[in-house]
């Protein structure tokens, strides 16, 4: 939503306050759709903090929908790789250093009264075929009409 806006990463700063209500009231709006057609949504996105979880719990709850976290614990010297890495291959978006600092910085783990789907993470040799680009939320949410 925030680039169907004509905002990047890297002017992330030019969003103001009344750009994000909207945003996420159209996200929201979106979802709603879907959880009250009966579809089910995997919203993919940071929610690094439980408030911003608890809202869309909140809303999950209006449409009588459960709801589960996956949370993938990956060690901050891996996350820190991976984004030196991509400075150098572009294979992903790029997220500009200080936003990456700013969700490190505010995360709060999910606890187990979130109905957190276990995961475990293994650091495993990347394979040189080129993974295809990842749809950003605003689509997957789409692709499930």
């Amino acid at each position: 939503m925030r680039e169907a806006r004509g905002f990047s990463w890297e002017d992330n700063e030019r969003v103001t306050q009344e750009d994000w209500a909207e945003i996420f009231a159209e996200v929201y709006r979106r979802l709603s759709h879907h959880l009250k057609a009966g579809q089910s949504i995997i919203y993919d996105s940071a929610n690094q903090d439980r408030a911003s979880r608890n809202e869309l719990r909140s809303l999950a709850a209006k449409h009588h929908c459960d709801t589960q976290v996956i949370f993938l614990d990956v060690p901050l010297k891996t996350i820190m790789e991976r984004w030196q890495q991509n400075q150098l291959t572009k294979e992903r978006f790029h997220l500009p250093k200080k936003w990456l600092q700013a969700a490190i910085d505010t995360l709060q783990k999910p606890t187990p009264d979130e109905n957190v789907w276990p995961t475990t993470f293994r650091k495993k040799p990347r394979s040189k075929a080129r993974r295809q680009p990842q749809y950003p939320v605003e689509l997957a949410v789409d692709a499930l009409k």
